[in-house]
């Protein structure tokens, strides 16, 4: 129908061309000075006045300003098109119902005619019906049937039953009308089933199940439809997989669109670089995509490409950034590479050249030009990276996988072909656009790219219908009117197939009422044409299956009105389980049999669910009984264990394994400090402070102490970093140190700072400590001392402060306060935490005493048994309160639920 409509406005107007989207959006946009996205909306406006066949003098006849200023802009248009021997594609059916008026010779067969599976009927729809029909009967034939779907019952049958009432109610008048043939088909009962998935992924799950047991019954592969209400690419992926990971052979008519495939992502962004700001990450996106020419820039070495990759990775992220201010920080970056890596510096140094050679090529195609000149520049520098075309030696290992039955990068490659001539073909459009318009006036890069978008959207090519054996994945209308034998109708939500109608927003419903019914657009035109495709496709359908989602995202959807129907008339009605292991889900593909090791792996972590759920239940070898750890934790002079060490195994058995392996939790990657780097830069910055005003504080006032404090601290940060978000971090933890700072000035104590980052064991100046036969080690943050080392305190710092619901699980306190006072020959030690929460300094005393008391004996025995623990390898993740599992540093590796029950907790053993 489409091409028969196309020769006849040829024939109709041969010295003339029809317009495409583009010129209409072009011509608008510049004809009332808007961006063309704004524009297209109008435009569409303009196209259904066309297709409604409503004239000027219509609009301006209702009176109001809208109707006046639609009116203006259709004569405007068609004086301009005329100009340029151009009419609107839009009014191609008026144009081929006045061409029908005379004979047309071969354009049209003889006999008798059928119209079958035609959804979108507007004013020059039924004209064009009616004159073929009378153009058929003149030249000697039989005339004009067209064939209408109608479902008998249900909300399919309104729509469609509306349109042969129409029909009915205007060739009734005609005394020679064109023929209707009513197709009245029952939907419901033993044709029909409905099946509610839980979202996009069992969905598509469920409609492959569906057609395996098609298939099963004897159905032919090409008699099978797929047919989503929208195609939404959330619910067509999934399809995809399943479709695929089944083996079943599909087609798809409208594909992917262009923008999925990574090429065309890859040269839309590279684009989006020209125009500006210089984004980092989509610069190495760009830059890593497989296949790319860039010998011109970068020579043939795709490893110095890599680590350049690399090194822009570590830049400081900005979104405002300019190509210069690009160049100028990497150029920072090698000269500090230089000092530590000589030969890496000097091979990336070329690499950088180039990288500013590729970047000024961008930045050409950035000065304003005509979008003629657009398209040429984007062309030619898209070709010289081969970004429309496909590598040759991927094409040639995808066909060498095929060969041996993995056809997975050949169907990927064939996706980047036709993405690669959809974003040329939308190029080449947006030329041909401004070359018929005569439009050569410069514009930004930015206006021609969202011009190229608006293109990209209309020019991925169709690819017919069906192919031979294969399953259909098509629009409701692109399989209208079609005898098949099974059905699958997805995505019939209530939010997809039971939307309102509604009138045009550029047109408003003020204008739609004043406008005569025989020009006045179809009112929810689209909507009506989706559930006339949809009763067509179901009524020529032998069986039928209704899918439809309850979840979207975070939306909650419905079951459409066609699907309470069809279930309230005894269609089977099922839902599937959202995973494909829970019972009853229908898989796509058998289970496997289980083997050996998957057996044990099932018997294991059944065993260790047992373990947390049950407290009392005695660990196994998978459940914190390893072995033993000796040959790991030696505790001997040369391998000393740290305090922090046995406090972390008395909080939690896996805690203190997770030490003994020296995992830690990593921070991401970025320019931001993370909390344990922030630790280390304040206790730095505190002992550079604290050592600069040591020989000070009996000459100068507490203000005088802090501001040449604050000097240091200042002059030890100022060389930790050098980007502003780093810089930021840095200044938070100055106003830190110079909190401390003020406390420790102000105090009036008889104990004043003698050392920072003091440690003993291992390598450190103090020997480590005994613990019986064992050696332990540690750190201490700052010590203060009398001026005759009587007196001792030891200070560490903490972001916030323990409870003091955990004394039992403290072992700092007490062994630091003992070695500190033993090496220092103190009578009296003391040991205090110094709390900075929100930068409010807190000083809380933990112990105070003499060097050896019950305390410290306690402590003692509570490290040795920790350390006993763990060289033995009893290490269970029973936490000694469960509220310590969400702030755990050993989160990510432990397998215990936050929702184990607390075994320490009263009626834990019921």
């Amino acid at each position: 129908m489409r091409r028969l409509v196309a020769d006849l406005a040829a024939r109709e107007r041969p010295d003339a061309t029809p317009t495409t989207p583009e010129m209409t959006r072009l011509w608008l946009a510049r004809a009332l000075d808007l961006p063309i996205g704004r524009a297209r909306p109008i435009d569409d406006a303009l196209g259904l006045l066309r297709r409604a066949g409503t004239r000027p003098e219509s609009l301006r006849a209702t009176g109001l300003e809208r109707g006046k200023l639609l009116a203006d802009l259709l004569e405007r248009a068609d004086v301009f098109l005329a100009d340029r021997r151009l009419w609107d594609d839009r009014q191609s059916a008026w144009l081929a119902t006045r061409a029908l008026r005379e004979p047309v010779g071969s354009l049209l067969p003889g006999g008798r005619a059928v119209l079958s599976g035609l959804t979108r009927w507007d004013a020059s729809t039924i004209a064009l019906a009616e004159a073929l029909h009378a153009r058929l009967v003149a030249d000697g034939g039989a005339g004009l049937t067209v064939e209408l779907a109608l479902p008998e019952g249900g909300p399919l049958e309104e729509p469609c039953s509306g349109l042969l009432s129409e029909l009915e109610a205007r060739w009734g008048t005609l005394a020679d009308p064109p023929g209707l043939a009513p197709r009245i088909t029952p939907i419901a009962g033993g044709r029909a089933s409905v099946i509610s998935a839980h979202d996009a992924a069992s969905e598509a799950r469920v409609v492959t199940r569906e057609v395996l047991e098609a298939l099963e019954r004897g159905t032919p592969l090409d008699a099978i439809a797929v047919v989503p209400v929208e195609l939404s690419e959330a619910f067509l992926e999934p399809l995809r997989f399943e479709l695929t990971r089944a083996g079943l052979p599909f087609v798809e008519p409208r594909g992917r669109p262009a923008i999925a495939a990574p090429r065309a992502h890859a040269a839309l962004e590279l684009l989006g670089l020209a125009r500006g700001p210089l984004a980092r990450d989509a610069l190495i996106d760009v830059l890593r995509t497989p296949g790319l020419r860039l010998g011109d820039w970068f020579g043939a070495s795709r490893r110095d490409l890599a680590e350049l990759c690399s090194e822009l990775a570590l830049l400081p992220l900005n979104v405002g950034r300019s190509p210069a201010e690009l160049v100028r920080e990497l150029e920072d970056r090698l000269l500090e590479l230089e000092r530590l890596d000589r030969p890496s510096a000097g091979r990336l140094r070329a690499t950088a050249q180039g990288l500013s050679a590729f970047l000024d090529a961008l930045c050409q195609l950035a000065a304003p030009a005509s979008r003629a000149e657009h398209a040429t520049r984007v062309e030619a520098l898209l070709d010289r990276i081969g970004l429309l075309e496909l590598p040759v030696d991927a094409l040639r290992e995808s066909v060498s996988l095929a060969a041996l039955g993995r056809p997975e990068l050949l169907t990927a490659l064939g996706s980047e072909s036709a993405a690669a001539r959809a974003l040329a073909t939308a190029i080449e459009r947006t030329r041909r656009a401004a070359t018929a318009l005569g439009i050569e006036d410069p514009v930004s890069l930015t206006d021609y790219l969202e011009e190229l978008d608006l293109a990209l959207e209309g020019a991925t090519p169709t690819r017919g219908a069906a192919r031979a054996a294969a399953i259909r994945v098509a629009r409701p209308e692109d399989v209208s009117g079609l005898d098949l034998d099974f059905v699958v109708l997805c995505q019939a939500s209530d939010q997809v197939l039971d939307r309102g109608d509604s009138v045009d927003p550029v047109i408003g419903a003020e204008l739609f009422a004043r406008l005569s019914p025989s020009e006045r657009p179809v009112s929810g035109g689209e909507r009506r044409s989706l559930l006339l495709a949809v009763g067509s496709v179901l009524a020529h359908a032998t069986r039928i299956a209704v899918t439809f989602p309850t979840h979207e995202g975070t939306s909650t959807l419905g079951p459409s009105r066609l699907a309470l129907w069809l279930a309230a008339r005894g269609a089977p009605f099922r839902r599937e389980p959202a995973s494909p292991l829970a019972a009853g889900a229908r898989r796509t593909r058998p289970l496997p049999v289980p083997g050996a090791s998957a057996r044990r792996r099932t018997e294991i972590e059944i065993e260790r669910q047992r373990f947390y759920a049950v407290p009392g239940t005695a660990p196994g070898p998978y459940t914190g009984a390893v072995g033993s750890l000796e040959a790991h934790v030696p505790a001997s002079d040369e391998r000393p264990v740290a305090v922090t060490a046995l406090e972390r195994t008395l909080r939690c058995g896996f805690l203190g394994f997770m030490n003994v392996l020296r995992a830690s939790r990593e921070d991401p990657v970025g320019d931001a400090i993370g909390a344990r780097e922030r630790g280390n830069l304040l206790h730095g910055a505190l002992s550079a402070a604290l050592e600069a005003t040591r020989a000070l504080a009996a000459t100068h006032t507490p203000s005088e102490l802090e501001a040449r404090a604050l000097e240091a601290a200042r002059a030890f940060l100022e060389q930790r970093g050098k980007s502003p978000l780093r810089r930021a971090g840095l200044v938070a933890t100055l106003w830190d140190v110079r909190a401390i700072l003020r406390v420790t000035f102000q105090e009036a104590v008889d104990v004043h700072f003698h050392a920072a980052e003091v440690g003993f064991g291992g390598r450190d100046a103090w020997p480590a400590l005994a613990l019986g036969p064992f050696r332990v080690s540690g750190r201490a943050d700052r010590i203060d001392a009398s001026t005759d080392k009587r007196r001792v305190r030891v200070i560490d710092y903490k972001t916030n402060l323990p409870r003091s619901s955990e004394r039992e699980l403290e072992l700092q306190p007490f062994l630091y306060a003992h070695k500190c006072g033993v090496e220092l020959g103190a009578r009296s030690v003391e040991f205090a935490y110094f709390g900075l929460n929100r930068r409010a300094p807190e000083l809380r005393t933990v112990y105070e005493g003499p060097i050896e008391s019950d305390d410290i004996a306690d402590a003692f025995a509570r490290a040795e048994a920790a350390l006993l623990a763990l060289r033995e390898g009893r290490l269970a993740p029973v936490p000694a309160s469960r509220t310590f599992c969400t702030r755990c540093s050993a989160r990510d590796a432990c397998r215990r639920p936050l929702s184990a029950p607390d075994p320490n907790s009263e009626g834990s053993d019921a």
